[in-house]
C-alpha cells in the first residue's frame, strides 16, 4: 500500500501531491484555475512557500517559490492571468503592518526570480494591515 502512495505521487504535473516536507496552507479556485499554496520545510534553513497553479483537473501549469520564513504569503484572487497576493509584514518604525505594494523581486524565489519572464501569470503582491 505505501509503495502505491509513492508511485501515486511521482508526477511532478499533478498538483494534488505534495511532499513529504510540503503542507497545504490554502487553496482558491476559480472558473478556469486552482491557486494552491504549500509550506516546504528546509530543517535549519526555515521554510519557503511554492505557489501552483493548476488547471481544474489538477495538473501543474506553473510553481513559484515565495518568502516564507516568519510571514505567510496569502492569496487574496485570481481576475484571469493575474493572481493578488498579500503578506503582513511589520514596518520599520512599529509592529503593525503598513499597506503597500511589494516587488515581485522582494518576495519571489528560486527560477521564478532568475527568469520572470517566462512566467504564464502575473503576481501582485500587497502588503497588507
Amino acid at each position: 500500500m505505501f509503495s502505491s502512495a509513492l508511485l501515486g505521487c511521482s508526477d511532478i504535473r499533478d498538483c494534488n501531491c505534495l511532499d513529504y516536507n510540503e503542507v497545504l496552507i490554502q487553496e482558491l479556485k476559480s472558473s478556469a484555475n486552482i491557486i494552491k499554496l504549500t509550506k516546504v520545510e528546509q530543517g535549519a534553513f526555515g521554510s519557503t512557500i511554492n505557489l501552483k497553479v493548476c488547471n481544474t483537473s489538477n495538473m501543474l501549469i506553473e510553481e513559484i517559490g515565495l518568502r516564507g520564513d516568519d510571514y505567510l504569503p496569502t492569496i487574496d484572487s485570481i481576475t484571469g492571468k493575474k493572481i493578488f497576493i498579500h503578506y503582513s509584514f511589520p514596518s520599520n518604525n512599529n509592529s503593525d503592518p503598513i499597506d503597500r505594494d511589494l516587488k515581485f523581486e522582494s518576495v519571489a524565489l528560486g527560477e521564478a526570480l532568475l527568469d520572470s519572464s517566462s512566467l504564464r501569470f502575473s503576481y501582485m503582491f500587497k502588503n497588507k494591515k
